[in-house]
C-alpha cells in the first residue's frame, strides 16, 4: 500500500513537494492544531489551551478560523484515512459542505498547507483523495495558512481532477512497478 505524498514526492525531482523534515512537523502541528479546533466539541476551559498556544501557532490557527468565518463550512469529514481499490491510501484534510446564508452552496475537499505547493503536485494530490469518494465533490481547493491569515492558492473542478486522476493513476504504476522490481 503506498501513501498518495510517497507517490507523489517519488516523481518530485527538485523536491519541492516534500518539505524538509522541519517544515513537515511544523505544518503537522499546524493540521493537529486544526483538527483539535475542528473535530472536538471543546468546552471553554479547554479552549484556553488553544489560546496559550505560542504566538506564532496562534497566527496560524487565527488564519484558519478566519477562513471558517468567511465560508462557514459544515464538515463532512475530518483527517480520515482512506484506502483505494488501486492500492494506494491518503488522508484528505476536510470534505465540507460551504453554506452561505443558511444554504449549502458546494461540497468541496480542502487541504491545509503552510507551504504553497506547485498547481501540478497540488492537482495530483487533490484528484487522489477525490477519487477515495468517486469524484462525489464540486471542487477542491488548497488553503494555505500562514502569519499573516489564509489563502486559497489553488482551486480545481471535477474536471480537471479527473485529468488529474489519470495522471495520478500512472504514476501510480510506475512507482509501483519501480518498487516491485528494482528494490533489493
Amino acid at each position: 500500500m503506498y501513501r498518495v505524498t510517497e507517490i507523489i514526492g517519488f516523481f518530485d525531482p527538485a523536491k519541492k513537494f516534500m518539505n524538509s523534515e522541519e517544515a513537515c512537523e511544523f505544518g503537522t502541528n499546524i493540521h493537529e492544531i486544526c483538527t483539535i479546533e475542528d473535530k472536538y466539541n471543546i468546552p471553554k476551559k479547554e479552549k484556553l489551551l488553544l489560546e496559550n498556544l505560542p504566538e506564532l501557532l496562534q497566527k496560524y490557527l487565527k488564519g484558519w478560523q478566519n477562513f471558517k468565518s468567511v465560508y462557514h463550512p459544515k464538515f463532512l469529514e475530518i483527517e480520515e484515512r482512506h484506502t483505494s481499490t488501486l492500492q494506494f491510501t491518503g488522508q484528505p484534510d476536510r470534505i465540507a459542505k460551504l453554506v452561505t446564508k443558511g444554504r449549502v452552496v458546494k461540497k468541496v475537499l480542502i487541504d491545509i498547507k503552510t507551504g504553497t505547493p506547485a498547481k501540478g503536485a497540488a492537482g495530483l494530490q487533490l484528484a487522489a483523495y477525490a477519487s477515495f469518494s468517486d469524484f462525489n465533490i464540486q471542487e477542491a481547493w488548497i488553503i494555505n495558512l500562514s502569519e499573516k491569515g489564509y489563502k486559497i492558492t489553488h482551486k480545481f473542478n471535477v474536471a480537471e481532477l479527473k485529468q488529474y486522476y489519470s495522471i495520478f493513476k500512472s504514476m501510480l504504476s510506475v512507482y509501483s512497478f519501480i518498487q516491485n522490481n528494482f528494490k533489493i
